[in-house]
């Protein structure tokens, strides 16, 4: 009798091992969808929209901008964006943010780049966009 009680205790106190650790180490977010919308050339800059098209809302949205190329391989710009004192790393379902290159350097110069939006959260999982397109002077237009 006492052997049943002790394997019996013995049961119980590992079930509420298992469900506790769960409980802890199971404390994750919802996993939401991101997508680079858009990619626009401009004057001295790329501007990259990310979209948030899951459900859910991100949580510490983080955005990368390299852009590389040109007549001797001369424009290397690279930005990236995780937030400020004053500016939300969050998206809302549904909801666009757009980050703009020129925060990385000014883009200037003559020939055909390649552009890299790369973005990534928390609770998403990253998204990459390569587009080219090229840079005249202080504009640039992607293809």
């Amino acid at each position: 009798m006492k052997i049943r009680i002790l394997k019996l205790s013995g049961i119980i106190v590992a079930v509420l091992l298992l469900i506790f650790t769960s409980v802890v180490l199971g404390k994750t977010t919802s996993q939401t969808e991101l997508e680079i919308n858009d990619v626009r050339g401009g004057i001295f800059s790329v501007e990259v929209d990310l979209k948030n098209v899951g459900e859910v809302t991100a949580e510490d949205v983080a955005i990368s901008i390299f852009v590389q190329g040109g007549i001797f391989n001369k424009i290397h710009i690279y930005h990236e964006y995780s937030g400020c004192n004053n500016c939300s790393t969050t998206i809302e379902p549904g909801l666009i943010k757009t980050e703009k290159s020129s925060e990385g350097g000014i883009l200037e110069g003559f020939g055909k780049v390649e552009i890299i939006g790369n973005a990534w959260a928390n609770n998403a999982d990253e998204v990459t966009d390569t587009l080219h397109g090229y840079v005249i002077g202080a504009f640039v237009i992607v293809q």
